[in-house]
């Protein structure tokens, strides 16, 4: 089986190295990777990814990305397998790189804040901050930031965000239904009722979407009065 490995390897190798060739010819006169170029460096990549060879998919996916360094397929899929390998250090920079090279873009900044969340680095309040200040009024983006922050479990940091849209940008169901599939998967179930409360006063078309969900929470019986609120 190992020597099946290693003879795929060799095959995509050489495969890898023609593209690359190309690739450098293409650098010479000052030309991007074409699209039918970059379609089959990812297919060999997913192909060795099936096979288990992460570190030759690796490789491909970083020839793309250095290629082309704003490529997000490219750079989630580094991202994953350098995660799962638990190669922090070099996940991190990959992360900075990625980020740096397109400053303007919140989504790559997103994308460093959870790398450092992922790695314990306290930079991630910082880089937070930053989103927050400059994307208060987008909820789309504050939504995608709250949904790292509660994922690493820092709710007291996510609470003071959904504090603020609601008391100061005058929008009080904000995140609501989300806190309370959150609560749930926490086991604090009264939390939870209070946040489908908030969201049903704001949004009354979904009563039926809102019971159900309260009806499905464990121990319903003891926690009945608060569902009468509605």
């Amino acid at each position: 089986m190992k020597m099946n490995k290693k003879i795929i390897y060799i095959l995509i190798l050489c495969n890898f190295l023609i593209s690359n060739q190309a690739i450098s010819t293409s650098k010479k006169n000052i030309q991007k990777i074409d699209k039918k170029q970059y379609t089959e460096l990812f297919k060999q990549a997913r192909s060795l990814e099936r096979s288990g060879l992460f570190d030759e998919a690796e490789i491909i996916y970083k020839t793309i990305l250095a290629d082309d360094p704003v490529n997000k397929i490219a750079f989630n899929k580094i991202k994953i397998i350098l995660k799962n390998k638990n190669e922090i250090v070099l996940l991190k920079k990959l992360a900075e790189s990625y980020s740096e090279k397109q400053s303007g873009n919140v989504t790559a900044k997103i994308n460093l804040l959870e790398v450092y969340l992922w790695s314990e680095d306290e930079r991630w309040i910082q880089v937070a901050n930053e989103i927050v200040n400059k994307n208060i009024n987008n909820d789309f983006i504050i939504k995608m930031l709250l949904n790292k922050i509660l994922a690493a479990n820092f709710e007291d940091y996510g609470l003071q965000i959904i504090e603020l849209k609601r008391q100061k940008k005058g929008k009080e169901a904000f995140y609501s239904f989300e806190m309370g599939n959150y609560y749930i998967s926490r086991i604090d179930y009264e939390n939870s009722i209070r946040q489908f409360l908030i969201f049903l006063e704001k949004n009354p078309k979904k009563y039926n979407k809102i019971i159900e969900k309260i009806i499905a929470i464990p121990d319903y019986d003891e926690i009945q009065n608060n569902i009468k609120k509605i």
